[in-house]
């Protein structure tokens, strides 16, 4: 767990009190061992049961260029088949070749795409600098966290977004307050879903 400064009772909690994102998590990383990392963000929560086999694939097979095993489901129509099964590569004309999503990543080309000081929106739209291999999930999910296309999920704009988190929670048993946040207004987030996906959809 790599935060600025929680703890954490049930696993080890790397503290990097460190504003700008990329800078946060190169540090964090630089401090493991670890050939390999799965990278998941704080508002990830995981819906079923993960697809181990598919990650030991990943690992057993990662590709030495390779940066990265992304989890995501690949919608990017410049995405091609790879000799991995379940999994696409990625082209110069694909994008999102680096992602926020679930992934596994090489954790030393990850801190080499992570060099620079930004944010992870940023970071996300930016070409990579380094000439890596990135691979994407073409079948089933690996670990189902409720991303699928044109459904906002967990939280957006620091706000929760009610539709998904009040029954998953409800289900789980985790008791939450939801009134510190609030709630992201529904209009809003139809609006900024059309808008986003629209954008991914090339003629």
């Amino acid at each position: 767990l790599i935060t600025e400064t929680k703890k954490c009772s049930f696993c080890k909690a790397i503290n990097i009190n460190e504003k700008i994102w990329s800078k946060r998590i190169r540090e964090g990383l630089s401090k493991l061992k670890s050939k390999y990392v799965i990278i998941l963000l704080e508002d990830f929560f995981i819906r079923d049961y993960v697809d181990t086999k598919r990650i030991e694939y990943c690992i057993k097979n990662f590709p030495e260029n390779a940066a990265c095993f992304n989890f995501e489901i690949s919608n990017d129509p410049y995405d091609i088949d790879s000799k991995f099964k379940g999994f696409k590569i990625k082209t110069k004309e694909s994008t999102y070749k680096c992602s926020c999503q679930a992934a596994l990543w090489d954790r030393e080309k990850l801190i080499n795409l992570l060099s620079y000081d930004c944010d992870p929106w940023t970071w996300e739209i930016t070409e990579p600098i380094i000439d890596y291999d990135f691979y994407i999930n073409s079948s089933n999910y690996v670990i189902n966290y409720g991303y699928k296309d044109g459904v906002w999920f967990g939280i957006k704009s620091g706000r929760w977004i009610k539709k998904d988190v009040v029954p998953l929670f409800k289900k789980e048993g985790i008791n939450v307050d939801f009134s510190k946040l609030g709630f992201y207004k529904e209009k809003k987030l139809k609006k900024i879903v059309k808008k986003v996906f629209n954008k991914m959809v090339r003629k």
